[in-house]
Parts: C-alpha cells; structure tokens; sequence
C-alpha cells in the first residue's frame, strides 16, 4: 500500500493526505517502467481519479501518426486492442469520424499524410494539463497557481506558428527523459511568471504550452487575442 501523509496536493494544490503519483501515466509504457519515473504528492482525486482519462490519452497518442515507435505497436497489440473491446463505444465514434491530414514539422517540412482521429478535447487535455502540472512542481516545488492558466498548442497552422516559433526560441536547451524516448520534455520560465513546454510521445507526437501564473496575464492575452 502507498505511503499516505499530510502534505499539498502537487497538482491541485489542496492541503490533504497525499501519496506518490506518477504524474506522467504508466500505461504509456507496454512493459517495465524506466528508471528514472518522476513522482509528486497527490490526493487521492488527483492520484485515482483520471483513470479513464490515462486510458484515453495513451489510446489516442498510439492511434496518431505512425506505428514506427517499439512501445505504440506493443501497445496497440495489446493494451490498446484490449481497451476498444472494453469500451466499444470509443472505437466506433473514431473510425466514423477518422480523416486524413498532413503532417508537417514546426519548420514547415511536409511528412507525409496520415489518419486523424477524432478528439474528445476535454478529456485528452485533462492527461496534458495533469503532466504539465506534475513538471512544474518537480521543477519550481510548488503546484501550478489555481487562479493561472495553462494553454495547449496541438496542432500547427498558420495561426499557432507565430506561437510555436516563439517557444521553441525561448525553450532551455536540454532535452529531459525518463531513460528512454516514450516521453520527452524542454521547458523554459521567465521571471514574470511565464512557463512555456515541449512535450513529446513516442519521437512523432509533440505539444506545446505555455503556462500563465498570474489571472492578469491570462486577462490580458484574451483581450489581445479577441483585438
């Protein structure tokens, strides 16, 4: 059984007992865990409570692009396989709605076109904002402020570019693992408040973000964005 004491949430914030969770989910990985797994103090409805949204998100990011990576056709062969018997239902809505999109690199380089599933951005977004959270408290040892936000950058276009451009200019230059290249991460933080991330799955599916601390700088980019 887990250890379990008093302590903060590291990805709530709240205080309560807390045991270690493993921010970034397991199920990422088809067999035996990497060495260097990071965890945090979490609640128990941050440590137990995003079950089925771990589940979705390792589904969806093992159906996205290409089948080269070792762990997605491990995965896809059973984990993966195993949860669409589960939940039928997730299935059938993705081949309905499946469509076909390039891909392209954040310099412009076409990759090729693959299959696009459709995405329930809500729940996907929960596993990002969660792994971003728990990389945040091991990096500044405290939880990401309840009154900031935090803003996902999936998809490249004309519009993301400018953004995309600007993080990756300002991204510190090691790139972090936990021993091997199923997750991948750079960040960078600035001294009024501004985190900005690169997150990366299987060498092939990469986000960006950006965190704000302060509800004033989210204010203040909505106003300039609706400009």
């Amino acid at each position: 059984m887990a250890r379990r004491r008093k302590g903060v949430c590291a990805l709530c914030g709240i205080e309560a007992e807390v045991t270690r969770e493993h921010f970034v989910p397991q199920c990422l990985w088809s067999g035996a865990l990497p060495n260097r797994m990071e965890t945090v103090p979490a609640c128990d409805s941050c440590n137990a409570g995003t079950n089925l949204d771990d589940e979705y998100f390792r589904n969806t990011l093992v159906l996205m692009f290409d089948q080269d990576h070792p762990q997605k056709r491990e995965l896809f062969a059973g984990s993966v396989k195993r949860s669409f018997q589960k939940h039928p239902g997730w299935m059938e809505y993705a081949l309905k709605k499946v469509e076909v999109h390039p891909l392209v690199t954040p310099s412009g380089i076409w990759l090729g076109n693959f299959p696009t599933m459709p995405l329930d951005g809500d729940r996907f977004h929960r596993s990002l904002f969660k792994i971003i959270g728990g990389l945040f408290y091991l990096i500044r040892k405290q939880p990401f402020p309840n009154d900031g936000q935090i803003g996902i950058v999936g998809q490249l276009c004309a519009e993301t570019k400018p953004l995309i451009d600007s993080i990756e200019e300002n991204l510190f230059p090691p790139t972090f693992t936990f021993g091997d290249d199923v997750f991948e991460w750079r960040f960078s933080q600035t001294r009024d408040g501004i985190t900005m991330w690169k997150l990366a799955f299987y060498r092939s599916v990469v986000f960006y973000a950006y965190g704000l601390e302060y509800a004033e700088d989210w204010e203040a980019l909505k106003t300039a964005v609706e400009a």
